[in-house]
């Protein structure tokens, strides 16, 4: 039973329900205060306080199952294909209804970690989330959310059947190696519609030169698909948000932290954008990590 009862936490977590349910708390308070400082001025009857109150308590489960079944993403609603234990669906007859066969979409896995010491998850996912947040600046790229994609990690199956799952045409898949200043990173688009690759290949650099790697990525994918960049959409796909490789080990440490919505995970995660922060003070994404540990510490 302990196990079963984990699993469904692990499930909250992964759809973000929690996260969802501390937000609505939050704005129900602020609403029902809002209600008691105005509907007095207003004029308005008793009974209208009571029914509001009744309407942010009866919403408060819809806006739970609402959360579980459903992700809120830059295209738009979409729903949650996975089922009660974080198995991906079987259901082979299963079609892709949001996004048009003809429409450049893709999904992007967190990669494998290929280091020897299997420690470099933190490393693997960031590198994923990077690319995966470029390629959401090109304009005519549907491209499918972290939380819906990333709960494939460390699941094998199908590449073709995740693809349908996720309504994409291509998903890009890799592994990194790092031992200490060295990298190997392999990336591979696939088509969905066959299995077969569009694009792959191997990077061996230095660790230094992983902005490079991450653009040159995501420069290759707008090209397999072929996507025509304006001057602004190649700008915005640059994925150097620092000078200091160090600083950005410390912001990736910190974002794999804080995806995990746990009270201490929430403190060593701020403690991570702190030390990238000390090593670079203007690295914007680390103090927008740091400012967010602080406002979901609020919520909780």
């Amino acid at each position: 039973m302990p196990e079963e009862i984990l699993r469904f936490y692990e499930q909250l977590k992964r759809r973000r329900v929690i996260r969802a349910g501390m937000f609505y708390a939050v704005g129900g308070w602020l609403l029902l205060q809002i209600g008691e400082v105005t509907f007095e001025p207003l004029e308005l009857p008793t009974w209208a306080m009571r029914t509001l109150i009744y309407a942010v308590v009866a919403c408060f489960p819809l806006a739970l199952v609402f959360a579980w079944f459903y992700d809120l993403t830059r295209q738009g609603i979409r729903r949650d294909p996975f089922d009660l234990n974080g198995l991906v669906s079987t259901d082979n007859n299963f079609t892709p209804a949001t996004v048009a066969d003809s429409s450049p979409s893709i999904a992007v896995l967190p990669f494998t970690d290929m280091s020897e010491e299997q420690d470099q998850g933190y490393f693997c996912e960031g590198v994923a989330e990077a690319i995966l947040n470029a390629l959401t600046r090109i304009k005519n790229l549907h491209v499918a959310s972290r939380t819906s994609s990333f709960q494939f990690k460390n699941q094998s199956g199908d590449i073709r059947q995740i693809g349908r799952l996720l309504a994409v045409n291509t998903v890009l898949e890799g592994s990194v190696q790092k031992s200490k200043n060295r990298l190997r990173v392999t990336a591979q688009l696939i088509n969905v519609k066959d299995g077969y690759h569009l694009w792959s290949k191997q990077f061996d650099a230095d660790l230094k030169d992983i902005f490079e790697i991450q653009d040159e990525i995501a420069q290759c994918i707008a090209e397999a698909e072929a996507l025509d960049l304006s001057e602004q959409e190649q700008s915005a796909i640059k994925t150097a948000p620092t000078s200091d490789v160090l600083a950005y080990e410390y912001y990736l440490r910190g974002r794999q932290f804080f995806h995990r919505l746990r009270g201490n995970d929430m403190v060593f995660a701020r403690q991570m954008f702190d030390q990238a922060i000390e090593i670079d003070p203007d690295f914007v994404l680390a103090w927008a990590g740091r400012a967010d540990c602080f406002a979901l510490s609020k919520c909780t």
